[in-house]
Protein backbone atom coordinates (compact mmCIF):
# COMPACT_ATOMS: atom_id res chain seq x y z
CA UNK A 1 0.00 0.00 0.00
CA UNK A 2 1.16 3.35 -0.86
CA UNK A 3 1.26 6.11 2.02
CA UNK A 4 0.40 9.56 0.47
CA UNK A 5 0.84 12.47 2.86
CA UNK A 6 -1.52 15.57 2.52
CA UNK A 7 -0.78 19.04 3.42
CA UNK A 8 -4.17 20.94 4.85
CA UNK A 9 -3.50 24.88 5.46
CA UNK A 10 -6.42 26.02 7.39
CA UNK A 11 -6.79 30.11 8.31
CA UNK A 12 -9.32 30.32 10.91
CA UNK A 13 -10.80 33.20 13.17
CA UNK A 14 -14.18 35.02 13.97
CA UNK A 15 -15.48 38.46 14.55
CA UNK A 16 -16.54 39.39 18.29
CA UNK A 17 -16.83 43.67 17.97
CA UNK A 18 -18.97 45.86 19.68
CA UNK A 19 -21.43 44.74 22.07
CA UNK A 20 -22.35 41.22 22.17
CA UNK A 21 -24.06 39.50 19.66
CA UNK A 22 -25.93 36.10 18.87
CA UNK A 23 -23.32 33.90 17.16
CA UNK A 24 -23.17 33.58 14.06
CA UNK A 25 -23.34 30.60 11.84
CA UNK A 26 -19.61 29.36 9.73
CA UNK A 27 -18.10 31.92 7.42
CA UNK A 28 -18.60 30.68 3.66
CA UNK A 29 -15.70 28.45 3.37
CA UNK A 30 -14.20 27.77 -0.16
CA UNK A 31 -13.88 23.75 -1.20
CA UNK A 32 -10.83 22.00 -1.00
CA UNK A 33 -8.64 24.43 -3.57
CA UNK A 34 -5.78 21.23 -3.53
CA UNK A 35 -2.49 22.27 -5.45
CA UNK A 36 -0.25 19.59 -4.73
CA UNK A 37 -0.84 18.71 -1.82
CA UNK A 38 -2.14 21.38 -0.04
CA UNK A 39 -5.71 22.73 0.85
CA UNK A 40 -6.13 26.10 1.50
CA UNK A 41 -9.44 27.59 3.69
CA UNK A 42 -10.27 30.80 5.00
CA UNK A 43 -11.90 32.63 7.63
CA UNK A 44 -12.31 35.94 9.12
CA UNK A 45 -9.58 37.37 11.59
CA UNK A 46 -10.76 36.89 15.56
CA UNK A 47 -11.32 40.23 17.52
CA UNK A 48 -11.52 41.24 20.89
CA UNK A 49 -12.73 44.89 21.62
CA UNK A 50 -11.97 47.12 24.17
CA UNK A 51 -15.47 48.05 24.72
CA UNK A 52 -16.24 44.15 25.44
CA UNK A 53 -13.57 44.09 27.51
CA UNK A 54 -14.78 46.58 29.70
CA UNK A 55 -18.31 45.23 29.86
CA UNK A 56 -17.08 42.03 31.03
CA UNK A 57 -15.22 43.36 34.11
CA UNK A 58 -16.69 44.16 37.46
CA UNK A 59 -14.77 46.85 38.64
CA UNK A 60 -15.23 48.49 35.43
CA UNK A 61 -18.43 47.56 33.80
CA UNK A 62 -20.47 50.15 35.48
CA UNK A 63 -18.29 53.17 33.81
CA UNK A 64 -19.57 54.97 31.00
CA UNK A 65 -18.00 53.34 27.65
CA UNK A 66 -15.41 55.53 25.48
CA UNK A 67 -16.84 57.43 22.81
CA UNK A 68 -14.74 57.22 19.06
CA UNK A 69 -15.97 58.48 15.57
CA UNK A 70 -14.20 58.46 12.77
CA UNK A 71 -14.95 59.62 8.83
CA UNK A 72 -12.99 59.58 6.03
CA UNK A 73 -13.16 62.46 3.37
CA UNK A 74 -11.72 62.46 0.20
CA UNK A 75 -11.32 66.04 -1.79
CA UNK A 76 -10.62 66.15 -5.41
CA UNK A 77 -9.86 68.67 -8.20
CA UNK A 78 -12.41 66.92 -10.55
CA UNK A 79 -15.43 69.39 -10.21
CA UNK A 80 -13.47 72.22 -9.87
CA UNK A 81 -10.98 72.48 -12.85
CA UNK A 82 -13.70 73.81 -15.17
CA UNK A 83 -14.16 76.85 -17.41
CA UNK A 84 -18.19 77.93 -17.97
CA UNK A 85 -18.39 79.59 -21.40
CA UNK A 86 -21.43 82.70 -21.46
CA UNK A 87 -23.79 82.54 -24.09
CA UNK A 88 -23.43 84.86 -27.71
CA UNK A 89 -24.66 84.98 -30.30
CA UNK A 90 -24.22 87.08 -34.17
CA UNK A 91 -22.70 87.31 -37.01
CA UNK A 92 -19.05 89.42 -36.81
CA UNK A 93 -16.92 90.49 -40.00
CA UNK A 94 -19.48 90.44 -42.91
CA UNK A 95 -17.76 92.02 -45.91
CA UNK A 96 -18.27 91.98 -49.81
CA UNK A 97 -17.61 89.06 -51.25
CA UNK A 98 -19.01 86.73 -54.27
CA UNK A 99 -18.90 83.45 -52.55
CA UNK A 100 -17.55 83.27 -49.28
CA UNK A 101 -17.40 85.58 -46.24
CA UNK A 102 -15.72 85.10 -42.67
CA UNK A 103 -16.94 85.48 -39.10
CA UNK A 104 -14.37 85.73 -36.14
CA UNK A 105 -15.84 84.02 -33.13
CA UNK A 106 -15.26 84.78 -29.43
CA UNK A 107 -16.56 82.55 -26.83
CA UNK A 108 -16.53 84.77 -23.84
CA UNK A 109 -16.42 82.84 -20.72
CA UNK A 110 -17.20 83.64 -17.04
CA UNK A 111 -14.78 85.48 -15.00
CA UNK A 112 -12.40 82.47 -13.79
CA UNK A 113 -9.88 81.87 -11.06
CA UNK A 114 -7.94 79.74 -13.51
CA UNK A 115 -4.72 80.78 -15.42
CA UNK A 116 -4.69 78.63 -18.57
CA UNK A 117 -0.87 77.96 -19.87
CA UNK A 118 -2.23 74.47 -21.23
CA UNK A 119 -4.97 72.44 -20.54
CA UNK A 120 -6.37 68.64 -21.27
CA UNK A 121 -10.07 69.30 -21.79
CA UNK A 122 -11.83 65.92 -19.85
CA UNK A 123 -14.92 66.08 -21.74
CA UNK A 124 -17.87 68.72 -23.35
CA UNK A 125 -18.10 70.36 -26.67
CA UNK A 126 -18.32 73.30 -28.38
CA UNK A 127 -22.40 73.41 -29.80
CA UNK A 128 -23.31 76.07 -32.38
CA UNK A 129 -26.85 76.30 -33.77
CA UNK A 130 -26.80 77.32 -37.73
CA UNK A 131 -29.46 78.73 -40.00
CA UNK A 132 -29.36 79.04 -43.60
CA UNK A 133 -31.77 81.64 -44.86
CA UNK A 134 -30.28 81.67 -48.94
CA UNK A 135 -31.77 80.13 -51.15
CA UNK A 136 -28.93 77.48 -51.72
CA UNK A 137 -26.38 74.96 -49.58
CA UNK A 138 -23.95 76.82 -48.39
CA UNK A 139 -20.21 75.06 -46.61
CA UNK A 140 -19.62 76.08 -43.12
CA UNK A 141 -16.23 75.51 -42.07
CA UNK A 142 -15.74 76.25 -38.33
CA UNK A 143 -12.36 76.20 -36.63
CA UNK A 144 -10.06 77.54 -33.50
CA UNK A 145 -6.99 77.92 -32.85
CA UNK A 146 -6.63 77.80 -29.19
CA UNK A 147 -7.57 74.17 -29.16
CA UNK A 148 -5.67 71.53 -30.91
CA UNK A 149 -5.37 68.08 -30.67
CA UNK A 150 -2.12 67.65 -33.06
CA UNK A 151 -3.66 70.64 -35.20
CA UNK A 152 -5.98 72.82 -34.47
CA UNK A 153 -9.82 71.99 -34.02
CA UNK A 154 -11.41 72.38 -37.02
CA UNK A 155 -15.24 71.25 -38.42
CA UNK A 156 -16.92 71.04 -42.05
CA UNK A 157 -20.45 71.26 -42.82
CA UNK A 158 -22.73 71.58 -45.49
CA UNK A 159 -26.22 73.24 -44.57
CA UNK A 160 -29.18 72.84 -47.06
CA UNK A 161 -30.68 76.11 -48.52
CA UNK A 162 -33.63 77.94 -46.41
CA UNK A 163 -32.92 75.02 -43.15
CA UNK A 164 -31.86 74.60 -39.60
CA UNK A 165 -28.84 72.54 -38.29
CA UNK A 166 -26.57 72.17 -35.22
CA UNK A 167 -23.01 71.28 -35.02
CA UNK A 168 -21.01 69.83 -31.87
CA UNK A 169 -17.32 69.66 -31.81
CA UNK A 170 -16.35 67.42 -29.29
CA UNK A 171 -13.45 68.51 -26.29
CA UNK A 172 -12.35 64.78 -25.10
CA UNK A 173 -8.90 65.00 -25.57
CA UNK A 174 -8.36 68.28 -26.98
CA UNK A 175 -5.73 70.50 -25.91
CA UNK A 176 -6.65 74.62 -24.48
CA UNK A 177 -3.34 76.32 -25.58
CA UNK A 178 -3.74 80.24 -25.79
CA UNK A 179 -2.53 80.78 -29.52
CA UNK A 180 -1.26 84.59 -29.59
CA UNK A 181 1.68 84.59 -26.73
CA UNK A 182 0.62 87.74 -24.52
CA UNK A 183 -3.02 87.90 -25.09
CA UNK A 184 -3.58 86.25 -22.19
CA UNK A 185 -2.91 88.39 -19.45
CA UNK A 186 -4.49 87.43 -16.09
CA UNK A 187 -7.16 84.65 -15.88
CA UNK A 188 -8.33 83.02 -19.61
CA UNK A 189 -11.14 85.08 -20.47
CA UNK A 190 -12.37 83.87 -24.32
CA UNK A 191 -11.68 81.43 -26.77
CA UNK A 192 -10.96 82.77 -30.51
CA UNK A 193 -11.97 80.97 -33.74
CA UNK A 194 -13.51 81.22 -37.28
CA UNK A 195 -16.89 80.78 -39.45
CA UNK A 196 -15.97 80.13 -42.88
CA UNK A 197 -19.07 80.24 -45.12
CA UNK A 198 -19.09 78.99 -48.87
CA UNK A 199 -21.69 79.36 -51.52
CA UNK A 200 -21.51 78.29 -55.47
CA UNK A 201 -21.55 81.29 -56.78
CA UNK A 202 -24.38 83.77 -55.58
CA UNK A 203 -23.01 86.76 -54.18
CA UNK A 204 -24.00 87.56 -50.64
CA UNK A 205 -27.05 89.84 -50.03
CA UNK A 206 -27.08 91.29 -46.85
CA UNK A 207 -30.53 89.81 -45.87
CA UNK A 208 -29.67 86.55 -46.76
CA UNK A 209 -26.89 84.95 -44.53
CA UNK A 210 -25.98 82.25 -42.36
CA UNK A 211 -27.10 82.97 -38.91
CA UNK A 212 -25.33 81.18 -35.75
CA UNK A 213 -26.32 80.79 -31.65
CA UNK A 214 -23.43 79.37 -29.59
CA UNK A 215 -24.96 76.98 -26.76
CA UNK A 216 -23.08 77.43 -24.06
CA UNK A 217 -21.88 73.60 -21.80
CA UNK A 218 -18.95 73.92 -19.15
CA UNK A 219 -16.05 72.32 -20.03
CA UNK A 220 -14.03 70.35 -17.24
CA UNK A 221 -10.32 70.08 -17.79
CA UNK A 222 -8.36 66.62 -17.13
CA UNK A 223 -4.98 68.74 -16.30
CA UNK A 224 -4.06 71.82 -15.92
CA UNK A 225 -0.65 74.23 -16.05
CA UNK A 226 -0.94 77.28 -14.90
CA UNK A 227 -1.72 79.14 -11.65
CA UNK A 228 -4.90 78.95 -9.71
CA UNK A 229 -5.93 82.75 -7.65
CA UNK A 230 -8.46 81.92 -4.60
CA UNK A 231 -10.09 78.92 -5.78
CA UNK A 232 -12.37 77.27 -3.00
CA UNK A 233 -12.95 73.16 -3.23
CA UNK A 234 -15.96 72.54 -0.97
CA UNK A 235 -16.50 68.85 0.67
CA UNK A 236 -19.18 67.79 3.17
CA UNK A 237 -20.17 63.98 4.59
CA UNK A 238 -23.95 65.04 5.11
CA UNK A 239 -25.52 64.07 8.64
CA UNK A 240 -23.25 60.72 9.96
CA UNK A 241 -25.48 59.02 12.80
CA UNK A 242 -23.51 58.01 16.02
CA UNK A 243 -24.07 55.23 18.13
CA UNK A 244 -24.01 56.42 21.45
CA UNK A 245 -24.20 54.36 24.80
CA UNK A 246 -26.89 54.84 26.82
CA UNK A 247 -24.88 55.39 29.71
CA UNK A 248 -22.61 58.20 27.75
CA UNK A 249 -23.18 61.24 30.49
CA UNK A 250 -20.72 63.86 32.10
CA UNK A 251 -17.64 63.76 29.50
CA UNK A 252 -14.87 66.03 30.99
CA UNK A 253 -11.82 65.05 28.77
CA UNK A 254 -12.33 64.82 24.53
CA UNK A 255 -9.71 64.93 22.03
CA UNK A 256 -10.41 66.15 18.01
CA UNK A 257 -8.14 64.89 15.41
CA UNK A 258 -7.56 66.27 11.89
CA UNK A 259 -5.42 64.21 9.85
CA UNK A 260 -4.56 65.98 6.25
CA UNK A 261 -2.64 64.32 3.74
CA UNK A 262 -2.28 66.81 1.15
CA UNK A 263 -1.16 65.96 -2.79
CA UNK A 264 -2.40 69.09 -4.06
CA UNK A 265 0.29 71.54 -5.65
CA UNK A 266 -1.50 74.44 -5.05
CA UNK A 267 -2.91 75.14 -1.58
CA UNK A 268 -3.35 77.67 0.73
CA UNK A 269 -6.07 76.82 3.85
CA UNK A 270 -8.85 74.54 5.14
CA UNK A 271 -11.94 75.94 6.38
CA UNK A 272 -14.14 72.83 8.65
CA UNK A 273 -16.79 73.21 10.60
CA UNK A 274 -18.22 70.19 12.93
CA UNK A 275 -22.06 70.40 13.86
CA UNK A 276 -23.27 68.01 16.25
CA UNK A 277 -27.72 67.52 16.39
CA UNK A 278 -29.07 66.18 19.13
CA UNK A 279 -31.55 64.27 17.26
CA UNK A 280 -32.14 63.58 13.57
CA UNK A 281 -34.96 65.70 13.05
CA UNK A 282 -34.31 68.93 14.97
CA UNK A 283 -33.42 69.96 18.55
CA UNK A 284 -30.01 71.27 19.68
CA UNK A 285 -26.98 71.96 18.00
CA UNK A 286 -23.34 72.31 18.75
CA UNK A 287 -20.52 73.34 16.21
CA UNK A 288 -16.94 73.56 16.37
CA UNK A 289 -15.14 75.09 14.02
CA UNK A 290 -11.02 74.73 13.06
CA UNK A 291 -9.45 77.91 14.43
CA UNK A 292 -8.28 80.36 11.54
CA UNK A 293 -4.78 80.17 12.08
CA UNK A 294 -4.37 75.66 12.34
CA UNK A 295 -5.88 76.38 8.71
CA UNK A 296 -2.66 76.95 6.72
CA UNK A 297 -1.31 73.74 4.04
CA UNK A 298 1.87 73.10 2.65
CA UNK A 299 1.69 72.25 -0.72
CA UNK A 300 1.77 69.01 -1.73
CA UNK A 301 2.60 66.91 -4.62
CA UNK A 302 0.30 63.64 -6.49
CA UNK A 303 3.38 60.97 -5.24
CA UNK A 304 4.57 63.19 -2.25
CA UNK A 305 1.65 63.68 -0.28
CA UNK A 306 2.46 66.02 2.83
CA UNK A 307 0.99 64.80 6.09
CA UNK A 308 -0.10 67.10 8.50
CA UNK A 309 -2.28 66.20 12.02
CA UNK A 310 -4.02 68.97 14.02
CA UNK A 311 -5.47 67.98 17.21
CA UNK A 312 -7.98 69.86 19.43
CA UNK A 313 -9.05 68.94 22.83
CA UNK A 314 -11.17 70.51 25.85
CA UNK A 315 -8.56 73.11 26.66
CA UNK A 316 -7.98 75.06 23.05
CA UNK A 317 -11.94 74.07 21.74
CA UNK A 318 -15.15 73.30 22.59
CA UNK A 319 -15.16 69.94 21.85
CA UNK A 320 -16.96 68.91 25.05
CA UNK A 321 -19.80 70.85 23.87
CA UNK A 322 -20.08 68.42 20.74
CA UNK A 323 -20.63 65.15 23.08
CA UNK A 324 -22.37 66.39 26.17
CA UNK A 325 -25.09 66.98 23.58
CA UNK A 326 -25.11 63.31 23.06
CA UNK A 327 -25.90 63.88 19.22
CA UNK A 328 -27.71 61.21 16.91
CA UNK A 329 -25.48 62.80 14.42
CA UNK A 330 -22.20 64.45 13.77
CA UNK A 331 -21.84 66.16 10.12
CA UNK A 332 -18.53 67.79 8.59
CA UNK A 333 -18.47 70.71 6.49
CA UNK A 334 -15.85 72.65 5.07
CA UNK A 335 -13.42 74.04 2.09
CA UNK A 336 -10.09 73.86 0.25
CA UNK A 337 -8.84 77.24 -0.61
CA UNK A 338 -6.23 76.83 -3.30
CA UNK A 339 -3.88 79.43 -4.28
CA UNK A 340 -0.31 79.56 -6.28
CA UNK A 341 2.08 82.08 -6.12
CA UNK A 342 3.98 80.18 -9.24
CA UNK A 343 3.12 78.09 -12.07
CA UNK A 344 1.88 74.60 -11.53
CA UNK A 345 0.75 71.37 -13.19
CA UNK A 346 -2.73 69.43 -11.41
CA UNK A 347 -5.36 67.14 -12.64
CA UNK A 348 -8.76 65.99 -11.55
CA UNK A 349 -7.66 63.47 -9.34
CA UNK A 350 -5.48 65.64 -7.40
CA UNK A 351 -6.59 64.89 -3.46
CA UNK A 352 -6.67 65.79 0.18
CA UNK A 353 -7.47 62.86 2.15
CA UNK A 354 -8.97 63.97 5.34
CA UNK A 355 -9.90 61.79 8.23
CA UNK A 356 -11.64 63.71 11.45
CA UNK A 357 -11.73 61.45 14.67
CA UNK A 358 -13.50 62.26 17.67
CA UNK A 359 -12.04 60.36 20.89
CA UNK A 360 -13.62 60.80 24.63
CA UNK A 361 -11.72 58.39 26.03
CA UNK A 362 -11.75 56.04 29.65
CA UNK A 363 -8.86 56.39 32.09
CA UNK A 364 -9.13 53.17 33.98
CA UNK A 365 -6.75 51.10 36.07
CA UNK A 366 -7.30 47.46 35.24
CA UNK A 367 -6.94 44.77 37.89
CA UNK A 368 -5.60 41.00 36.10
CA UNK A 369 -9.06 40.83 34.57
CA UNK A 370 -9.86 37.64 31.60
CA UNK A 371 -12.35 38.56 28.62
CA UNK A 372 -13.65 35.87 26.25
CA UNK A 373 -15.04 36.64 22.58
CA UNK A 374 -18.45 34.70 21.41
CA UNK A 375 -18.13 30.94 20.35
CA UNK A 376 -18.04 31.07 16.63
CA UNK A 377 -18.59 27.89 14.00
CA UNK A 378 -15.48 27.82 12.04
CA UNK A 379 -17.28 25.64 9.08
CA UNK A 380 -14.67 23.51 7.92
CA UNK A 381 -16.03 21.78 4.88
CA UNK A 382 -16.75 18.01 4.69
CA UNK A 383 -13.98 16.87 2.17
CA UNK A 384 -11.29 18.89 4.32
CA UNK A 385 -12.36 16.84 7.63
CA UNK A 386 -12.50 13.36 6.28
CA UNK A 387 -8.85 14.22 5.23
CA UNK A 388 -7.76 15.74 8.32
CA UNK A 389 -9.26 12.42 10.21
CA UNK A 390 -6.35 10.87 8.92
CA UNK A 391 -3.78 13.67 10.63
CA UNK A 392 -0.40 12.56 11.47
CA UNK A 393 0.35 15.94 12.99
CA UNK A 394 0.81 19.13 12.07
CA UNK A 395 1.97 22.59 13.27
CA UNK A 396 -0.37 25.98 14.05
CA UNK A 397 0.87 29.58 13.49
CA UNK A 398 -0.82 32.55 15.35
CA UNK A 399 -0.31 36.04 14.72
CA UNK A 400 -1.61 38.17 17.29
CA UNK A 401 -1.69 41.97 17.65
CA UNK A 402 -2.36 43.48 20.98
CA UNK A 403 -3.42 47.00 20.60
CA UNK A 404 -4.55 47.50 24.33
CA UNK A 405 -2.36 50.11 26.76
CA UNK A 406 -1.79 47.08 28.90
CA UNK A 407 -0.22 43.56 28.49
CA UNK A 408 -2.34 40.36 27.78
CA UNK A 409 -2.49 36.83 27.76
CA UNK A 410 -3.87 34.82 24.93
CA UNK A 411 -5.67 31.22 24.91
CA UNK A 412 -7.13 29.66 21.60
CA UNK A 413 -9.85 27.25 22.59
CA UNK A 414 -11.19 24.79 20.34
CA UNK A 415 -13.90 22.34 20.35
CA UNK A 416 -17.58 21.46 19.49
CA UNK A 417 -19.95 21.74 22.44
CA UNK A 418 -20.78 25.11 23.69
CA UNK A 419 -21.60 25.08 26.85
CA UNK A 420 -17.77 23.68 27.91
CA UNK A 421 -15.71 25.40 25.33
CA UNK A 422 -14.28 28.20 28.03
CA UNK A 423 -13.59 25.54 30.62
CA UNK A 424 -12.89 21.95 28.95
CA UNK A 425 -12.07 22.42 25.05
CA UNK A 426 -10.98 19.80 23.12
CA UNK A 427 -7.91 22.10 22.13
CA UNK A 428 -6.21 24.69 24.06
CA UNK A 429 -3.69 26.66 23.07
CA UNK A 430 -1.00 27.08 24.53
CA UNK A 431 -1.90 23.69 26.39
CA UNK A 432 -0.59 25.20 29.55
CA UNK A 433 -0.94 29.08 30.67
CA UNK A 434 -1.10 31.40 27.62
CA UNK A 435 1.04 33.48 25.44
CA UNK A 436 2.17 37.41 26.71
CA UNK A 437 2.24 40.60 24.61
CA UNK A 438 3.15 43.37 26.08
CA UNK A 439 1.15 46.70 26.00
CA UNK A 440 0.51 48.70 22.76
CA UNK A 441 2.89 52.16 22.65
CA UNK A 442 1.20 54.96 23.93
CA UNK A 443 1.08 58.43 22.08
CA UNK A 444 3.35 61.18 24.02
CA UNK A 445 0.56 63.72 23.43
CA UNK A 446 -2.55 61.70 23.95
CA UNK A 447 -2.05 58.86 26.14
CA UNK A 448 -3.99 56.97 23.64
CA UNK A 449 -2.29 53.34 22.01
CA UNK A 450 -0.79 54.54 19.01
CA UNK A 451 -0.14 51.14 17.23
CA UNK A 452 -0.69 47.61 17.82
CA UNK A 453 2.10 45.19 19.23
CA UNK A 454 2.68 42.42 17.24
CA UNK A 455 3.82 38.90 18.16
CA UNK A 456 4.33 35.27 16.05
CA UNK A 457 3.76 31.84 17.59
CA UNK A 458 4.11 28.81 16.22
CA UNK A 459 2.78 25.62 17.71
CA UNK A 460 3.70 22.16 17.15
CA UNK A 461 0.70 20.02 16.87
CA UNK A 462 0.71 16.36 17.43
CA UNK A 463 -1.50 13.53 15.84
CA UNK A 464 -4.58 13.98 18.04
CA UNK A 465 -4.70 17.43 18.34
CA UNK A 466 -4.26 18.10 14.93
CA UNK A 467 -7.41 16.04 14.19
CA UNK A 468 -9.72 18.05 16.13
CA UNK A 469 -9.71 19.94 13.09
CA UNK A 470 -11.37 17.29 11.72
CA UNK A 471 -15.01 17.48 14.06
CA UNK A 472 -18.17 18.50 12.70
CA UNK A 473 -19.52 21.92 14.12
CA UNK A 474 -16.03 22.88 15.27
CA UNK A 475 -16.28 26.50 17.14
CA UNK A 476 -13.33 28.61 18.57
CA UNK A 477 -13.27 31.69 21.13
CA UNK A 478 -10.02 33.52 22.40
CA UNK A 479 -9.61 34.19 26.03
CA UNK A 480 -7.48 37.49 27.17
CA UNK A 481 -6.10 38.23 30.56
CA UNK A 482 -5.73 41.52 30.84
CA UNK A 483 -2.03 42.57 33.36
CA UNK A 484 -2.92 44.89 36.18
CA UNK A 485 -1.72 48.07 35.67
CA UNK A 486 -1.28 48.51 40.00
CA UNK A 487 -3.55 52.09 40.15
CA UNK A 488 -2.00 53.43 37.15
CA UNK A 489 -4.96 54.85 34.80
CA UNK A 490 -4.88 54.26 31.66
CA UNK A 491 -6.50 55.72 28.82
CA UNK A 492 -8.82 53.79 26.55
CA UNK A 493 -11.03 53.80 23.43
CA UNK A 494 -14.07 51.29 21.49
CA UNK A 495 -11.44 51.09 18.74
CA UNK A 496 -8.23 49.39 21.16
CA UNK A 497 -8.79 45.81 20.14
CA UNK A 498 -6.90 42.38 20.19
CA UNK A 499 -6.63 40.19 16.86
CA UNK A 500 -5.85 36.93 16.43
CA UNK A 501 -5.48 35.20 13.11
CA UNK A 502 -4.75 31.37 12.91
CA UNK A 503 -3.18 28.88 10.58
CA UNK A 504 -2.88 25.22 10.68
CA UNK A 505 -0.42 23.02 8.50
CA UNK A 506 -1.34 19.75 9.45
CA UNK A 507 0.54 16.15 7.60
CA UNK A 508 -2.15 13.76 6.89
CA UNK A 509 -1.65 10.23 5.27
CA UNK A 510 -4.06 8.33 3.03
Amino acid sequence: MVCQTWIVVLTLACFSCGQKTTPQGPAPSQGPAQTGSSINLSFSDLILTMREVVSQQEDTAGLRPSFDFAQDIRVTLEDSLMIFPLPDSGWGGRRESTGSTTAWITIRLRPSRLQVGEAVVASGELRFDLHNNMPEDVGVKLYFQDLVRGEMLELAEVISAESDTTVRLPLGGMILRPFTSGRREGAIRDIRGNMDVETIGLRFIAEQMVDWRFVPTPIPFRSLRGNIIDMRVPFETGPVEVALPSDFNGVTSATLEVSLSNAIAFTRKISMRVTAREDMTGGRTASLDLPAELGDLSEGKPDQPVLTTLRLDETNSNVLDLLNLKPATIEIAGDILLYGVREGQVSQSDRIDIQVAIRSPLEVAFAEHKAVSEPRNMGVNTVARGRIAKATGGTLTLDLANGLPVGVGLRLHLGTDTERLLESPALKIPRQGHISIGAAPIDATTGLVREPLAHREQITLTAAEAAVFSRSRLKSLMVITTEATNDRKVRIVDSDAVKMSIRARISVSE
